[in-house]
């Protein structure tokens, strides 16, 4: 990561205090100087102080009066819209790469569908290209800040490295970050697709009044996320939340990642298209042509009533409920929240998912546990990247006011 080595308590001091005033900014604006202060605790000296630093950095600006409490009006303040930054989403058959401001809006978003298997330096190009693409746009007059990248784990997040994607085979000890930062000159952050889109919900969605989370992403791969006390818990070497690697049947098929029986080998995006096409193919005559089945084209069949696609839905929905219950069961989260192509593409499988937690949960206060479905879709991850450098750059303000 990008952090910036500060000396001595007073300056620690500063950057709390700077980095207390941003998020009140992200989450009450427009707000005055009282306001901020009655937020943070800090004086109104203090908070007045730290209002010009950030204007005077183009951070922050006035947006009219407030209502005045017997005295002149307060001055209202906001994070100045001209700012963005850039979000990069690497999945297994795409690439998104979006401006987003700091209230989680998407300003701009490109997109790339990967066809085949793309060599590791063609990963590399294709972001940059995609990134360029983005920037050269200069009507929207945005301001980049900083980029976040969401990407398949298992990452190294201090090093921002992708290592051994297990459904990405020809990436191995990427150093994404590196790459970025000497590319654009901005600090970088990378974070596992799963624990971005579980900050993004925190930061931007409904769940930020929560003290605890897990996100589920059921798409191409299964992956989890934790949020805990307000942060992404990643545990010893950031693997926690690998919800899709933890094993449902001892005897189920080999998983990408060597093991077998794997939540992600039986429920996931990849495993229903592999068992969809071993199907077709057995019940097609050997001269006929192999048919390649895609996710979208199981859930058009599902929408058709078509019984098979229905039936490999229904099972995918069945194994999540099982292993969502069993991560339940050890982590005790306040709600659950799902993503991934499989419940939007399928919404069917959010009532089998939630039916199954909580017929199997042991702790839920005697109330149903709270399972909802992501409300960003598809771009779950692409804010999630968001969130996740703007995490990164409000707990360490020094890097804006360079």
């Amino acid at each position: 990561m990008d952090s910036v080595p500060i000396a001595g308590g007073a300056e620690e001091m500063k950057r709390q205090n700077r980095s207390s005033v941003l998020h009140v900014l992200r989450k009450e604006s427009p707000v005055s100087n009282a306001d901020l202060a009655r937020h943070t605790g800090l004086s109104v000296m203090s908070i007045s102080n730290i209002i010009k630093e950030l204007q005077a950095c183009d951070l922050v600006k006035t947006t009219g009066s407030g209502e005045s409490q017997g005295g002149r009006k307060p001055t209202l303040y906001q994070l100045h819209e001209q700012n963005c930054v850039i979000s990069v989403a690497i999945h297994v058959d795409n690439i998104q790469i979006a401006k987003i401001n700091p209230q989680g809006n998407i300003v701009q978003v490109e997109k790339q569908s990967i066809c085949g298997q793309l060599r590791q330096n063609e990963w590399a190009a294709l972001v940059c290209d995609l990134i360029d693409q983005l920037l050269e746009n200069t009507e929207d007059q945005a301001r980049p800040l900083g980029i976040g990248v969401s990407a398949p784990g298992p990452v190294d997040v201090d090093s921002g490295t992708m290592l051994h994607p297990p459904n990405i085979k020809a990436i191995e000890q990427w150093q994404v970050a590196a790459l970025l930062r000497e590319r654009y000159r901005l600090p970088v952050v990378l974070e596992r697709d799963a624990n971005a889109a579980a900050l993004g919900e925190y930061w931007f969605g409904s769940s930020e009044n929560k003290s605890s989370m897990l996100y589920v992403l059921a798409d191409q791969g299964i992956g989890g996320g934790i949020i805990f006390q307000g942060k992404v818990y990643r545990g010893f070497l950031n693997g926690a939340g690998e919800l899709g690697h933890h094993t449902i049947d001892m005897d189920g098929p080999k998983c990408s990642c060597g093991s077998y029986g794997c939540l992600e080998a039986l429920a996931s995006g990849i495993a229903m298209t592999k068992k969809a096409e071993t199907m077709h193919n057995q019940r097609e005559a050997p001269s006929s042509e192999k048919q390649q089945i895609t996710l979208e084209k199981i859930f058009q069949a599902a929408a058709a009533e078509e019984p098979l696609a229905m039936q490999l839905l229904e099972e995918s929905a069945n194994y999540l409920g099982v292993g969502i219950a069993n991560a339940a069961n050890i982590l005790n989260p306040e709600e659950i929240i799902i993503g991934g192509a499989i419940v939007h593409g399928y919404p069917a499988a959010m009532e089998t998912i939630s039916y199954l937690v909580n017929d199997r949960i042991l702790y839920n206060g005697n109330n149903p546990m709270i399972i909802k479905r992501s409300q960003f879709k598809e771009e779950a991850q692409l804010v999630g990247a968001a969130a996740v450098i703007l995490d990164h750059l409000f707990s360490n303000p020094q890097l804006l006011l360079k």
